[in-house]
């Protein structure tokens, strides 16, 4: 669910599908100009419900099954975790839950089960809730906190990828760092070696380092870039 349109340039500039709900055009932001101008996107202009008419119309199969979550392929293990780890062969990695002070609150079963942002599955007994707010690979530890210091002011960026390359800086996006999340404007600025440095106005939840941030212009992607460094 996204557009390709002739952009004045010759290019194809990526947009947003028609359809908000299902809109898909975050993961399709860090493809190359070449790779979109090959790329073929029959469902930009409908609607979901647009699209199971005609499946319905043609008597498809699928029509009528309920949409999938996350991700399409079956759940091995029981779960989207434990079908990540049994997929890549890899062994549960327990390690400790922290506070932002780095004292000890309890233990959790495996990185592999959390993600920043997550208040479930915890198992920790808070008066306040508690959410994940960093996962460290290589010790183990999982730091978690309030939903105040969950938030975040701005990032940085690397490999950057423009398909609308701002002529003046600091430049001036809307910005999204996961799907389906509402976007926020941002200011962004070159930091130098190839990276961006942006600035939220207003703090934002649940971003974490290895996301990807994309840059909206209206329904149009003006670039990418893969988040490797938070400001609280």
């Amino acid at each position: 669910y996204a557009r390709l349109e002739p952009a004045a340039d010759g290019r194809r500039a990526l947009r947003r599908g028609r359809d908000r709900r299902k809109d898909q055009s975050y993961f399709l932001a860090g493809l190359s100009d070449e790779q979109l101008s090959r790329a073929v996107l029959p469902l930009g202009e409908l609607t979901k419900d647009e699209v199971r008419a005609r499946a319905h119309a043609l008597g498809l199969p699928s029509a009528g099954r309920p949409g999938s979550r996350d991700a399409c392929f079956g759940t091995l293990g029981g779960s989207f975790a434990e079908a990540l780890r049994v997929r890549f062969s890899g062994a549960p990695r327990p390690g400790r839950l922290l506070d932002a002070a780095g004292n000890e609150l309890g233990r959790h079963r495996g990185l592999h089960r959390l993600t920043v942002g997550q208040r479930q599955g915890l198992g920790l007994a808070r008066g306040a809730r508690a959410y994940v707010l960093a996962l460290d690979v290589a010790s183990g530890d999982v730091t978690v906190g309030t939903w105040d210091e969950l938030l975040c002011e701005g990032v940085e960026a690397t490999l950057v990828r423009w398909h609308e390359r701002p002529a003046a800086w600091p430049a001036r996006f809307e910005a999204q760092t996961r799907y389906r999340q509402p976007v926020v404007a941002a200011e962004v600025t070159e930091a130098g070696d190839g990276r961006l440095a942006v600035r939220f106005a207003e703090r934002v939840a649940g971003v974490a380092p290895g996301q990807a941030i994309v840059f909206y212009d209206g329904d149009r992607v003006a670039g990418c870039a893969w988040i490797d460094a938070l400001r609280r």
